[in-house]
């Protein structure tokens, strides 16, 4: 691997956007106060950078004009990795003079990634993130089954409610992992008037999003709001709606689930199974009823798994 320093005349191109970085295995050794441009990106993506020149608080930026490559950025220490997609750019700040790996750095401005976690795990903070704005969605509780009584009134199954929604900046160091957790929808009550199962409570680093509630099975009647939790913005995960009754044999619906802030629940569904909530975090719908006496009442719902979304 060759060693190149960029002269003054090629770095002053580059910090007006007409430069280019060259299609090398260089290592690049940055200036302060420098824009770096990825024009053409083909065998050679991944870019070594010295920092040794690079005192604290001073910022750097890289851009990738490339239509269709990533590109790679790595530092002297050859294990911390930033992949910038195409048309893509970042600015970073040293956190000390000279740095050396990815935690010495700070991204403070560029375009915005984001992640999706949909399964329990870890998280690894890529290089130069240190914090990231965190949604976190609570688990949709299930409906309840519609009843046929034994007694004059039928219910309709009450919608299951949505679980809470948590979001908050939350610090991380790269390469270090963060835990979180995706709560499981909640089971869909069984026909005859079965319970909807709660939903799971998710979490991200310090962050936990309470999983939403189920209704009353005996009288149709909804979940009380999810609690908020505790965020920079916590938002109740709403009830499934409550459902009447009636003395007849005309069939009636039963509650719809909970919505959050991406979509609404399930809908009951007359002679089937009621519809899982749409969105993750939704709450799953009821299930319909009829009056005593005969047997067409449906199950309720499942609601919808959590989420954590991720933007930095």
């Amino acid at each position: 691997m060759t060693r190149r320093t960029y002269s003054d005349d090629e770095i002053q191109k580059m910090a007006r956007g007409s430069g280019s970085l060259s299609d090398t295995s260089e290592t690049l050794v940055i200036e302060p106060w420098r824009k770096y441009v990825a024009n053409v990106l083909t065998s050679n993506r991944t870019k070594t950078f010295d920092s040794s020149n690079i005192s604290q608080g001073q910022r750097i930026s890289f851009f990738n004009a490339d239509a269709a490559q990533d590109l790679i950025l790595q530092d002297d220490s050859s294990s911390d990795v930033y992949t910038l997609g195409p048309g893509m750019h970042v600015e970073l700040e040293a956190l000390v003079d000279a740095p050396t790996d990815g935690a010495d750095w700070a991204k403070v401005a560029g375009s915005t990634i984001i992640e999706v976690l949909d399964t329990t795990g870890n998280w690894d903070p890529p290089a130069f993130v240190h914090r990231v704005w965190a949604e976190v969605f609570g688990g949709g509780a299930g409906g309840n089954g519609g009843t046929d009584a034994t007694s004059a009134l039928a219910f309709g199954g009450a919608g299951g409610g949505s679980g809470t929604v948590l979001e908050d900046f939350v610090s991380v160091v790269p390469g270090t992992p963060v835990a979180y957790v995706i709560g499981a929808g909640g089971s869909g009550g069984s026909a005859s008037g079965g319970s909807g199962g709660v939903g799971g409570d998710s979490a991200f680093g310090i962050l936990t999003a309470p999983g939403g509630l189920v209704g009353l099975t005996e009288s149709g009647l909804a979940a009380p709001s999810t609690p908020p939790g505790s965020g920079a913005i916590a938002i109740h995960g709403s009830p499934g709606q409550s459902t009447g009754n009636n003395f007849t044999t005309i069939k009636m619906y039963g509650g719809t689930g909970g919505s959050n802030k991406r979509g609404a629940g399930g809908a009951s569904v007359l002679g089937a199974t009621a519809g899982v909530g749409n969105v993750f975090g939704g709450g799953g719908g009821g299930g319909a009823a009829v009056s005593t006496g005969t047997a067409d009442h449906e199950s309720g719902g499942a609601g919808v798994n959590g989420r954590v979304l991720l933007r930095y």
